[in-house]
């Protein structure tokens, strides 16, 4: 059985040596000016020549603002922007990173070298483009290994990088010329090199640790986190079509990916009325009259302010009890955050007003005869579902644990969902969509049990793929494969968590009860995040002041729960882990499971094809709302074998409670023992890490496949009408007959816990990893540019 050490080198250096070959085989699609520049690379570092070469992290922040996926890279081109831009990457950071002095001082060193760098780019960004995000400060992160060197050093490599892909791609009459930049580029970098050596001891120490890190030994590459997450770091690498794929952008923008929840009762949710329903008990008397406007503006403002300590004090001492009785009842109805009471201060009468607390008394108004929940659709845009319920928790002065909901939703993207809350006016709800963007609330309704979490049927998927490149009959074949054959259900890379440390890394190491390396896994730096507090940590190891160093963007942060924990128990490792809130903890644990789920898929279907064999399960109950079964499935036998269908396979999530199949029992064993591990991890010695295992679906075939191909001009465009579009009567997105770009406008439904880019990873036959996705959306914008220029 191939290792997971075996799975990483498959990801990372197996596929870059593939694609170090392929520019070879297609010499005749690189400019020839690229060639001797990658030549001279070549000579002047023997180091990059002969090590594994690892693929250029096109910044994960990039990728996580726009988060847009994209197929247009080439092979050949993918390959040159690994080798060029690396070596050329670090030539320039070991000459790059300065004092602030050198840089600025006239006539001194690290003036002309700032210069000398300064006209080099210049001089290739003359022929190129620049890119969006390219040149923001802060919105790169570090290459490979070399991220401890300056941001403006990175910048800077990740400039020349780009120039140099650039010049193997774009039209012919721009070849001589960027190719002559990049040869320029090859002679300089080499002398900026020798210029900047001394300039700062920091450099040399970054270089170092860089050069250290690359000379590790591939068998301890595991225990290193990768940056760069790759599809098959979690198990994912085998497809079940015949077709050849095609490309097209994925999430260009995020109005191309509308999510809609199927409710419990197999039906679409949609957001299709605002209006309120009408109240059992009549409307009380407007008093909103008591209250000058100077004090409803105060109101208004005290009851989103953060100020805990803050309050508003009305002058009522010549005021009669029935005047100041509706200037009580004004404050209860307009502002159902804050609380009213009549005080003596200074031989005058006040009424003082407050921001709720939890601790706030107030007598119960809710009518007996109205059920006590709420149920509401919410409509949301590029937002995330928690931040959404911390928005409005902080406006109805609530916590964000007083929503319910089926299931969360993804960010990046128009989502459409169902939420309850406890007797919360459904009035109070519907003003939260003139204070918050992006968001609308509707569709309200009481009723008497609130929602819980998996009560779904699953999720209806609208999804715009731009700027779609293939022939006609192979991309209706590849749809074709995807409705009637279906997909592997893979566990998705979200899945396994958005930073370069993959939160399954963490679960197997509380399977093997190595409690400090799961919370250095947390704690310690890592690429992409070298926070003063993360280096403070691992120099001292001392909870206490690491937490004094935190940022305030960092309380009430995981981080933070584990370091106040070590500080109280003192550097108690386990209790640390604990003081997690379980949900995140067992997150790390399932990751685990999906990765080994993953690893066995991936080599169930190459081994015994997509066939029942003697000794899968197979199931045709239901399966459970999460996609998973804790029903027994069936063994299938010789004489049952003709029963069954190639859907009807399960495969067990790694357990101590679960039956395996007796034709890769042992795949699940040698998997498990890649990372030193048995069944016997599995029930852990603390209850709530023990995992007793389920059963998922080998295959998922989405229902109501439905698709159509739209011409267009204008990449802004809506090409899909949302909800809030039916409802301000915007039309239909039309074709442009003359549009002189194709996309495929793709409708399904899955069940719960299936993942879209799964579905969409089988159609077009491409890596749905962040790091592949960001440097093919670069280099598509890269494109785009280069034809306009032409």
């Amino acid at each position: 059985m191939m290792e997971l050490d075996e799975l990483f080198t498959s990801a990372e250096g197996g596929e870059d040596k593939n694609q170090r070959a392929r520019p070879q085989e297609t010499t005749d699609n690189v400019s020839p000016s690229l060639a001797r520049h990658e030549g001279l690379i070549k000579e002047t570092s023997s180091e990059v020549a002969d090590e594994e070469v690892k693929p250029l992290n096109f910044s994960s922040e990039i990728l996580q603002a726009d988060n847009i996926t994209c197929s247009h890279m080439s092979e050949p081109v993918t390959s040159m922007e690994t080798s060029l831009s690396k070596d050329i990457s670090n030539k320039v950071v070991a000459s790059s990173d300065r004092s602030e002095e050198a840089m600025v001082t006239p006539g001194g060193d690290g003036y002309k070298h700032d210069n000398a760098i300064k006209e080099t780019s210049m001089r290739v960004g003359s022929s190129t483009t620049s890119l969006p995000n390219a040149g923001q400060e802060g919105s790169r992160k570090p290459i490979a290994y070399g991220r401890a060197v300056a941001q403006d050093a990175e910048e800077k490599a990740l400039d020349y990088s780009m120039e140099a892909l650039g010049a193997g791609c774009v039209p012919e009459k721009r070849k001589s010329r960027d190719g002559d930049l990049a040869d320029e580029v090859a002679r300089k970098a080499p002398k900026l090199e020798e210029d900047a050596a001394g300039q700062s001891s920091q450099v040399g120490d970054a270089a170092k640790k860089a050069k250290d890190g690359r000379e590790q030994p591939k068998n301890n590459k595991r225990q290193r986190p990768s940056s760069m997450l790759r599809e098959g770091d979690v198990g994912i690498s085998t497809y079940i079509g015949d077709h050849k794929g095609f490309t097209g952008i994925i999430k260009e923008r995020y109005e191309d990916f509308v999510v809609h929840e199927i409710d419990e009762k197999n039906q679409v949710v949609h957001l299709t009325d605002f209006t309120c329903p009408i109240e059992g008990k009549p409307k009380a008397e407007d008093v909103s009259d008591a209250l000058s406007d100077h004090d409803k503006k105060t109101l208004d403002q005290l009851q989103t302010s953060t100020d805990e300590g803050s309050h508003h004090l009305i002058d009522v001492t010549s005021a009669p009890k029935e005047s100041r009785t509706k200037i009580h009842q004004a404050i209860r109805q307009n502002f159902s955050n804050l609380d009213s009471n009549t005080v003596d201060e200074m031989n005058k009468k006040y009424i003082k007003v407050v921001q709720k607390t939890a601790n706030s008394r107030t007598p119960s108004r809710w009518p007996k005869d109205r059920p006590k929940y709420c149920r509401f659709v919410l409509s949301k845009e590029n937002i995330d579902t928690n931040e959404v319920l911390s928005l409005m928790a902080k406006y109805l002065r609530t916590r964000p644990h007083a929503f319910q909901y089926a299931g969360t939703k993804d960010k990046r993207a128009v989502t459409v969902q169902e939420m309850t809350i406890q007797k919360c006016e459904a009035n109070r709800l519907a003003k939260l969509n003139q204070q918050l963007r992006g968001v609308r609330l509707g569709n309200f309704r009481y009723v008497d049990r609130q929602l819980n979490l998996g009560e779904l049927s699953g999720n209806h998927f609208e999804i715009v793929l731009r700027d779609v490149v293939g022939s006609q009959p192979e991309m209706e074949k590849a749809l074709i494969s995807l409705k009637e054959k279906g997909f592997i259900n893979y566990f998705g890379m979200q899945r396994f968590g958005n930073t370069s440390v993959p939160t399954h890394h963490i679960g197997r190491a509380v399977l093997k009860n190595q409690w400090e390396e799961a919370i250095n896994l947390i704690l310690l730096p890592r690429p992409g995040d070298d926070s003063e507090w993360r280096r403070h940590w691992k120099e001292t190891k001392d909870a206490k002041s690491t937490l004094e160093k935190m940022p305030f963007n960092k309380r009430l942060s995981l981080e933070q729960q584990v370091l106040k924990s070590l500080t109280l128990t003192g550097n108690n490792f386990c209790q640390a882990f604990a003081s997690i809130p379980r949900n995140a903890r067992m997150l790390y644990l399932h990751s685990y499971q999906s990765m080994v789920w993953n690893t066995v898929a991936s080599k169930r279907i190459p081994k015994w094809g997509v066939f029942v064999n003697t000794g899968d399960l197979v199931t045709k109950k239901s399966i459970n709302n999460d996609n998973t079964s804790w029903i027994c499935p069936e063994k299938v036998e010789d004489e049952t074998l003709h029963k069954y269908s190639f859907d009807d396979i399960v495969l067990p999530l790694p357990g101590h409670s679960v039956h395996y199949p007796d034709n890769e029992a042992k795949t699940f064993i040698e998997t498990l023992a890649q990372d030193g591990l048995t069944m016997d991890h599995l029930k852990h010695k603390i209850k709530d890490y023990s995992l007793p295992g389920a059963y998922r679906k080998l295959v998922v075939k989405p229902s109501n496949v439905s698709w159509s191909f739209m011409k267009y001009d204008d990449v802004t465009k809506k090409l899909i009408q949302s909800d809030l579009d039916r409802m301000d009567g915007k039309p239909e997105p039309v074709p442009e007959e003359d549009g002189s770009k194709l996309a495929l406008k793709l409708s399904f439904s899955l069940p719960t816990s299936a993942y879209a880019t799964m579905a969409l990873r089988e159609l077009l036959r491409t890596e749905t990893s962040a790091s592949h996705h960001a440097a093919m959306t670069l280099q598509s914008r890269y494109n785009e540019q280069a034809v306009a220029d032409a």
